[in-house]
């Protein structure tokens, strides 16, 4: 099976991986999904989330998934998702940009572009 149709797969029925839909469960599955492919699976996820948002951050990728999943300004804060609504908005968003970037992660040309951008938000 291809990996994003398993992450798909995951998506639509957590409970038959195991995971309770909370997005902490599907951020877990996906570090372990990475730590099972070398570490390789998520190379340049958070460079490339930093270029979506438009501005260089400290913060790890699954607190810049949760600025994008609400639309958090650069200098606000990013909380936890707290309602089970909330939950489901943080884990639509994951898993829609983690799919989205494996698919322009098998694209050298845009994985080139990316990093270009991504080093300029860097120098600025």
């Amino acid at each position: 099976m291809h990996l994003q149709e398993l992450l798909r797969g995951v998506h639509a029925r957590p409970g038959m991986y195991g995971l309770d839909g909370s997005y902490s469960a599907a951020v877990h599955f996906l570090r372990g999904c990475d730590f099972g492919n070398d570490f390789a699976l998520l190379r340049g996820f958070r460079e490339w989330l930093l270029v979506r948002l438009g501005y260089n951050s400290s913060l790890d990728w699954s607190a810049l998934c949760l600025r994008l999943a609400f639309e958090v300004e650069k200098s606000g804060q990013t909380a936890d998702p707290v309602s089970v609504e909330q939950h489901k908005r943080a884990v639509d968003t994951l898993f829609a940009l983690v799919d989205e970037f494996l698919t322009d992660a098998r694209d050298p040309h845009k994985l080139a572009a990316m990093y270009r951008e991504y080093q300029s938000l860097a120098t600025h």
